[in-house]
């Protein structure tokens, strides 16, 4: 007989799909039926019966639990318009930590839980798999007993297999399905020396394939581990175990239907050649491009304008702003927007409007298609010749006052002045804009036309990919002490994780399909790509995650039994008594990468790279847009775009040289460079001190569970505070290496959480009645009938120091579940049932999507708007004249760190000016709060829970599973309302008047002025105020963010606030009262398995399994706050109100759902039964053609976002034990 200790669970006494014995509840062995936490064990069975190969598959059919087959996570683009599909794998800007299928999961709609590998946390990353699990265990709600620090969803434990002494065995297993996947792992444990020493091992190649292709999923993973007992009572086991994955997982959401949006513009399209947007489905000119009012399609377009308006010419402004000529008209206007430029032809505002297509020459334009690169190009672009103190000189000045550089005029050139009015189009979404919807910030639908994109068999998502690594060490020390009495156990278990992703397309944006609509390059030659649909990435990024986490842990078990003694003292039971003393050390890297410049010829060095001359230059804000292309012909996605992986891009830029009057190519090194924000490191200590007890009391009728813990957590960060732009930046090189030194001080977090619980079986072991009852069923309902109770806590620090906006760390997350149940079994064991009630609070949890909110209130209001508008102020009364010196902007760039021309005089004394008015006391206050700046939300959780497990043959398994579940959020984001209550009282009293010294207060703080360079300037009070120079530079150097004329509503401080900030605020606050999205409130699910085990059908077996899910809110009709108002359509002299906010008593429900999986499997011995074959036929989802399910909606009530359920999966499994 093998004595197991209390740290083993005996798989022997399994039961089909039910499992007698767990360490889930307090770490030493305990009867499932003893614990009042809810746990569930799945075996080995199930798995194997179900197909199940990881965590996401197991939660189909688990109960409270929900898994990326048919959850479908709400995690909003970093723009805020769709939702992200953290399946497929998405990152989000500044979040390091990619989402990806393995964490697309949650226990009762609080969240993803905690995962642990033999009751060690392990890196939620790494996902779980069946191919050397011994169980899965899910812990529903917290367990202190466990870990102290964790999801208060819940934990789910995989426990590994182990080598066995004196057993000789091995198993070869084959899996293919219909996708193309295939599989194939090994298995062996072979006994060395008996009852000494045996090995195990196990090497498993994963390639998972998708519906759309082309993509994959694969993994390769080497596990091996060793039991030596140098002594009777001495075990020691130790383990390492590989893991290798590399994926291009499809997408499961469709993408935003940018091709229907064209074309309901008619299919504009642009002419290089003529600077003309045309109709592609008319021939219609639908509108001429003119750069400026000396463009040669100038008087087309004063032609084009007049003949639009009531009153003809007169009704357009002439504007006369030429101090060398002042009779020179330098702009005509109507309704104060221009009509030359891009904006004349973009803004909804202007006479000339063109829905359905835009302009873009920032950014110099890659076209990838079939894996290559196939094109590289720029729009409009200034030759630069070289920098002086002012920045870059070029070739040509472009306005006609701009003549300080002595260069000729562009237009004085009618070859420059042809080439450089040439611009570069695309597409655009333009019907939903909130004069149209009367809903702020409507979302657009995603495609639900298969013949605009075929979305049964295409991954839109070839282009992104994702590489991980990991090697886990574990050692394991088991003694025994004193027999049945007192034993212990040693541990050390270590991570060495390293991942990279590169999520590029849909990373700050919903994946979006659009149209080229260039007909020609700028260089005039036939584009091949004109009419045909991409995806674009607008910030190439790569994320870089490194850790490595230590754990070391000891647990001594004192099991003291008084039930087999004579006297008294039998009635003190028997006793499981456990103390534990555990230590955590983690070091986690993060390195975000930027695809940028960072060499080429002269030429294209000084068009494309900043000023190397200036100490501390970077490289960053030098980057591009990627158009992948996904047809073959047409406006259709038939295609993927295939792979683009280069670590370093090498190739010509095509660009137009104006001193020879030629196009030519400027050869260009783009590479995968570390960008400042994003590249950090952080460090954590946990150390951790638990006892727990069980005992057995009344002849085990009451079983009393009791736990305390105490955690110290211990969190640190690098900084690169205190250094100058040529520390951070050595040859336009971040040097991360150097900020990873310098560390900041250990916040310290600390928790005592504990863990209280009993089980009473008040009818068990009354032997008189058992004896005169016999076999009557309803004594042994009674006799086996128990109560449970169970309260536990646990707190979930964050892995990094998390602060508010005032700088306080935030209080620790904190979870508390109780559990009420009634259980029985029945048949001799053959029927457990259990019944449970619970509650369960995740309180002041990180809200991941809140940092997007508290970014742009920080960063975009308080930063960007009125620090810059106070920058301006203090630039005013120090002698930058806007009315005065059409260059205005180049002075006022000396005052700004972020230039390459600053002067470090000029930008130290407007910044300690403007910090007093600021009253922060620190123009860096944000990024110096000594954390990451975070907000939380709570979610409260209340259900019933059943599960039955039944045996009624040997050879027939049931199981059934029912659940009523409801997660609601509540007091989300408080830290956003306690910064407004402090910052917005100053922006309401900011004015100008107050500010601007005698003499320029005149001049400005009247209202509009127009500066020499054609500039609209207000600066009153500052929500009124308006083109003032951005000092943050804002991703675009010399720019001015909130324009009169801004076709975003940016039109003043005010407009920006309530177009960047209000939405995100609403979104973000909405939640308050909400259903966790997508939760459905009733669920059922019965499994079964039947095995014949005589007669002609011996050796076979069938089952399956049914689920069934009730109806789920997918979303909310929308209501007004009052904030954001329109001219009414109907009377432009009243304001409409904008939906612009959840109205929680409207909930929008999706239909309910059905699953139907089947099973079949024959066994036989061969090979002179010396192998065990088994073959078996799974196919899952049985009745499912293929089909798209909508998972969000707009305010109005209709459906945007729509996730692809695929067809029926059928898989074929061959297994070889000998």
């Amino acid at each position: 007989m093998i004595m197991l200790s209390p740290f083993q669970v005996d798989s022997t006494r399994e039961k089909g799909y039910f499992a007698e014995n767990t360490l889930a509840g307090s770490r030493m062995r305990t009867n499932i039926s003893d614990l009042g936490a809810a746990i569930t064990v799945v075996t080995k069975q199930q798995m194997e019966d179900t197909a199940s190969l990881d965590v996401n598959d197991i939660f189909r059919y688990e109960i409270g639990t929900e898994g990326s087959t048919s959850y479908t996570p709400q995690a909003p683009s970093m723009s805020s318009n769709g939702i992200a599909d953290p399946i497929a794998g998405a990152s989000f800007g500044n979040s390091m930590t990619a989402s990806t299928n393995a964490t697309a999961n949650r226990v009762r709609g609080l969240g993803s839980p905690s995962f642990a590998l033999n009751y060690y946390q392990t890196i939620s990353q790494v996902p779980f798999d069946s191919y050397n699990a011994a169980s899965f265990e899910i812990n529903r709600g917290p367990n202190s007993m466990l870990f102290g620090m964790g999801s208060p969803a819940g934990i789910v434990n995989q426990s590994t297999a182990q080598a066995q002494l004196n057993k000789n065995n091995a198993q070869v297993q084959v899996r293919v399905d219909d996708r193309g996947s295939n599989r194939a792992s090994l298995s062996f444990n072979k006994s060395l020396i008996d009852d000494k020493l045996a090995i195990y091992g196990a090497l498993l190649y994963d390639d998972k394939q998708f519906e759309r292709k082309p993509s994959y999923d694969i993994s390769r993973r080497q596990y091996g581990t060793i039991t030596y007992k140098p002594f009777k009572k001495s075990t020691l086991r130790a383990s390492i175990e590989g893991y290798n994955n590399d994926n291009r997982r499809a997408n499961n959401l469709t993408p935003i239907d940018g091709v229907s949006e064209w074309r309901k513009a008619g299919k504009p399209y642009y002419n290089a050649l003529t600077q003309e947007i045309i109709s592609g489905a008319t021939g219609q000119v639908l509108g001429i491009l003119a750069p400026s009012i000396d463009s040669r399609n100038a008087q087309a377009v004063i032609d084009r304008a007049a003949a639009m308006l009531p009153n003809g010419y007169s009704d357009l402004t002439a504007l006369k702003r030429s101090k060398d000529d002042p009779n020179k008209i330098t702009d005509l206007q109507y309704n104060g927007v221009s009509i030359f430029g891009t904006g004349a032809l973009t803004s909804m505002n202007s006479i000339l409007y063109v829905p359905g297509i835009t302009f873009q020459n920032g950014r110099a334009t890659m076209q990838i298609a079939d894996g290559a690169l196939q094109q590289w190009y720029k729009g409009v672009d200034r030759q630069v010749t070289g920098f002086d103190s002012k920045g870059k000189t070029y070739a040509f000045r472009t306005g006609f006052d701009d003549d300080s550089s002595g260069t000729p005029y562009v237009y004085d050139n009618p070859v420059w002045g042809m080439m450089y009015d040439r611009s570069n189009s695309e597409s655009t979404l333009w019907t939903r804009q909130n004069a149209y919807s009367g809903i702020l910030n409507m979302k657009y639908d995603t495609v639900t036309d298969s013949s605009i994109y075929d979305w049964k068999h295409v991954n839109i998502f070839q282009m992104n990919f994702g590489r991980q690594r990991n090697t886990n060490y574990n050692i394991e020390l088991e003694q025994e002490i004193l027999p049945n009495l007192l034993h212990f156990s040693a541990g050390w278990f270590r991570q060495d994780f390293d991942s990279m992703q590169s999520y590029t397309v849909a990373q700050m944006t919903t994946a979006t399909l659009y149209v080229d609509t260039n007909k020609y390059y700028p260089d005039g030659t036939p584009n091949p790509y004109f009419e045909k649909a991409y995806a674009v990435d607008l910030e190439p990024d790569r994320m870089e995650d490194s850790q490595e986490v230590d754990q070391y842990r000891a647990m001594i078990a004192f099991t003291p039994d008084f039930t087999q003694n004579n006297n008294w003292t039998k009635w003190l039971g028997r006793h499981q008594i456990l103390g534990l003393a555990s230590y955590v050390d983690d070091v986690r890297t993060t390195i975000r990468r930027r695809l940028e410049y960072a060499d080429g010829s002269r030429d294209g060095k000084l068009r494309y790279m900043n000023n190397p001359n200036v100490a501390g230059w970077n490289m960053e804000s030098t980057t591009v847009r990627r158009y992948f292309y996904l047809s073959d012909s047409g406006d259709t996605v038939n295609k993927a775009s295939g792979t683009f992986d280069a670590d370093i891009i090498t190739d010509s830029i095509r660009s137009y040289d104006y001193t020879t009057g030629e196009w030519k190519d400027e050869e260009m090194t783009m590479i995968w460079n570390a960008f400042a924000i994003g590249t950090d490191r952080w460090a954590r200590k946990l150390t951790s001190y638990s006892g727990a007890w069980n005992g057995y009391l009344w002849d085990d009728r009451i079983i009393a569970t009791a736990g305390v813990r105490r955690d110290i957590n211990r969190t640190r960060g690098v900084s690169n505070a205190g250094m100058t732009n040529a520390e951070k930046w050595v040859d336009g090189y971040y040097q991360y290496g150097e900020v990873f030194k310098r560390w900041n001080d250990w916040n310290r977090l600390a928790g005592t959480t504990s863990t209280m619980g009993a089980v009473v079986k008040p009818f068990l072991h009354w032997e008189p009645i058992h004896k005169r009852s016999g076999d009557n069923l309803f004594w042994e309902l009674v006799e086996n009938l128990g109560f449970s109770y169970n309260k536990s806590d646990n707190f979930d620090a964050p892995s990094t120091t998390a602060v508010d906006l005032a700088g306080n760390v935030l209080p620790k997350p904190v979870g508390d579940g109780k559990d009420y149940g009634v259980q029985f079994s029945l048949f001799k064991g053959k029927l457990y049932a259990r019944l449970n009630w619970y509650e369960a609070t995740n309180n002041n949890a990180i809200m991941e999507n809140a940092s997007m909110t508290l970014e742009r209130l920080w960063w975009h209001i308080d930063s960007t708007a009125y620090r810059s508008w106070l920058s301006n102020i203090y630039m005013l009364n120090n002698g930058v004249d806007p009315l005065a010196d059409s260059e205005w902007k180049t002075k006022a760039a000396t005052y700004c760190e972020v230039s390459d021309t600053a002067i470090p005089a000029n930008v130290q004394a407007m910044q300690a000016w403007v910090v007093q008015q600021w009253g922060l006391g620190d123009w860096d206050y944000y990024r110096n709060l000594g954390g990451v700046i975070r907000g939380t939300s709570s979610t409260k959780a209340k259900g019933v829970e059943l599960t039955v497990n039944y045996n009624p043959l040997l050879n027939w398994t049931i199981k059934v599973t029912a659940s009523k579940n409801k997660t609601t959020y509540g007091n989300v984001m408080p830290e956003y309302d306690a910064w407004i209550a402090v910052r917005k009282p100053q922006w309401d009293s900011a004015n100008a008047a107050d500010l601007l010294v005698p003499g320029v207060r005149e001049k400005y703080a009247g209202g509009e002025v127009i500066g020499a360079d054609g500039s609209r300037i207000r600066l009153t009070s500052f929500w009124d105020s308006y083109g003032y120079y951005d000092t943050n530079a804002n991703g675009e150097k010399g720019g001015t963010t909130i324009t009169a004329t801004n076709t975003s509503g940016w039109t003043s401080s005010e407009g920006y606030y309530n177009t960047v900030m209000v939405p995100y605020a609403l979104m973000s606050k909405s939640l308050e009262g909400q259903i966790a999205p997508g939760q459905r409130e009733y669920s059922a699910t019965v499994v079964t398995n039947y095995a014949f085990d005589r007669g002609a059908l011996k050796g076979w077996s069938i089952g399956g399994a049914q689920r069934y899910a009730s109806k789920t809110i997918i979303g909310y009709y929308g209501k007004a706050s009052g904030a954001n108002t329109i001219p009414d359509p109907d009377d432009p002299t009243k304001q409409k109100e904008l939906l612009d906010m959840v109205d929680v008593g409207r909930p929008v429900y999706d239909d309910p759902v059905w699953y139907t999986d089947i099973w079949i499997a024959y066994t036989c011995k061969i090979f002179s039964d010396k192998v065990r074959m088994k073959l078996q036929l799974n196919v899952a989802d049985v009745f499912q053609d293929g089909e798209l399910k909508p998972v969000a909606v707009n305010y109005d009530g209709k459906p945007y976002a729509y996730r692809i359920v695929d067809p029926r999966t059928f898989i074929l499994t061959a297994t070889f034990d000998f």
